[in-house]
């Protein structure tokens, strides 16, 4: 079975978005796979949902390579997280992942690339669009009543992935006091002092559903 994929993102309709995402399918001696990975870090970490259960997201060779790169520091682990397939959430539906992307988020100039790119209306003030990634079994339809159907694929194994959008209010994102920042194309502490940077907050909802806050970084002042 051909891979098949789409790239997606959220858009104001005056040439601004936030981060923009490929989410692809391709088949192994296991079954099929599926893959996210945000475009903006080129490579540099993705999430990978095995027939296995096994899901995880991992930084690529060439990224722990440079975070590796003081011998005296402890060696970071290429699992940022690690997690089983979560229940269904009805039957014969998994939700495998959501992007949650504020009102806030779009700020990056929209380049030409974006032409073949689905673009999600952004939310309105103190809003969020939330965007879930949907593995259905065989046989199963998905009927969409509360959102948008974006994108969806049959699998090898005869299932669906599907990609629906809708639009919640913000939620409130626990503060973390034990986060440690990593920092991808070359980036470090003092590229937050410039305006356009961007941070990928990733979590939990409670119910053993991940998901990844897009959001942006306000300029660090001197000093800081």
């Amino acid at each position: 079975m051909a891979r098949q994929e789409v790239r997606f993102t959220v858009a104001d309709g005056a040439g601004k978005r936030a981060a923009t995402w490929k989410l692809w399918t391709q088949v192994s001696d296991y079954g099929p796979e599926v893959y996210l990975t945000c475009r903006e870090l080129r490579g540099a970490l993705h999430t990978s949902f095995h027939p296995s259960g096994e899901w995880h997201t991992t930084m690529s060779r060439e990224s722990l390579t440079r975070l590796n790169h003081d011998p005296s520091q402890p060696k970071t682990n290429p699992r940022v997280e690690e997690w089983n397939r979560p229940s269904e959430v009805k039957p014969g539906i998994v939700l495998a992942y959501k992007i949650l992307t504020p009102w806030s988020a779009v700020t990056t100039r929209m380049d030409t690339n974006g032409r073949n790119m689905v673009k999600i209306e952004n939310a309105p003030t103190l809003h969020a669009n939330e965007t879930m990634i949907l593995i259905l079994k065989a046989g199963q339809s998905l009927a969409v009543s509360n959102g948008t159907l974006l994108w969806d694929t049959e699998l090898a194994d005869g299932g669906t992935l599907a990609v629906v959008n809708h639009v919640i209010k913000m939620p409130t994102i626990p503060e973390s006091q034990s986060a440690s920042p990593k920092y991808f194309q070359g980036k470090s502490k003092e590229d937050l002092r410039s305006e356009g940077s961007r941070a990928l907050i990733f979590g939990d909802d409670n119910n053993g559903h991940r998901f990844i806050l897009d959001s942006p970084v306000a300029p660090m002042t001197a000093g800081a």
